[in-house]
């Protein structure tokens, strides 16, 4: 039995609300409007991303990209306190993802006819305990050293219909009130 919960909306459906089908952002809810609260949902998200992409909305991209990117205080709440959460910060530090490059690769679907996507959630305990088959393996290895117990992560996974496998996102998780990209963190612990 699978612990992680697993949500599936189809690309054109999740994206319905960004636009008319003539690339232009239908009232209420263009890269502007979603980039100056944050989105409720991952579906809400990937839904501002995808706009502001498809707009070629560079601002927009760059803001909605920041807004995803954890800052240190976000780093040191989703992991546990001691030596390896500490040092895990410090590495996060070092490479740190820009803005304008979260802004135009995340939740990009990797292949036009990846139209599926896929987003899984587990808890640290749940992907510990590798009752969650979606994280890949890396993933476990950061959950038991160093992830914060009780917190849920989600990977993103865009998939072709009929397929059981494709691109993913690894890993976002919500600090406060929005969603933080992690990008694979085990490799944070190398």
């Amino acid at each position: 039995m699978r612990a992680s919960r697993l949500l599936v909306w189809v690309l054109p459906v999740a994206l319905a609300a960004c636009g008319d089908g003539g690339g232009k952002p239908a009232p209420g809810a263009g890269p502007a409007a979603s980039a100056s609260k944050h989105p409720e949902s991952l579906a809400d998200l990937a839904r501002a991303f995808h706009a502001a992409q498809q707009a070629k909305d560079a601002a927009a991209m760059e803001s909605l990209g920041a807004s995803v990117l954890p800052t240190p205080a976000d780093l040191e709440a989703m992991v546990r306190p001691g030596d390896a959460g500490k040092a895990f910060v410090a590495a996060m530090g070092k490479a740190p993802m820009s803005a304008k490059d979260a802004g135009e690769k995340l939740f990009v679907p990797g292949e036009p006819d990846r139209t599926e996507i896929r987003a899984y959630s587990a808890t640290t305990e749940q992907v510990a305990a590798g009752a969650a088959p979606e994280f890949p393996g890396g993933m476990k290895e950061f959950a038991e050293q160093v992830a914060a117990p009780g917190r849920t992560w989600w990977v993103i996974e865009f998939v072709k219909p009929g397929e059981s496998a494709g691109m993913k996102y690894t890993c976002f998780t919500r600090v406060g009130d929005r969603f933080v990209f992690v990008p694979k963190p085990w490799r944070a612990m190398r």
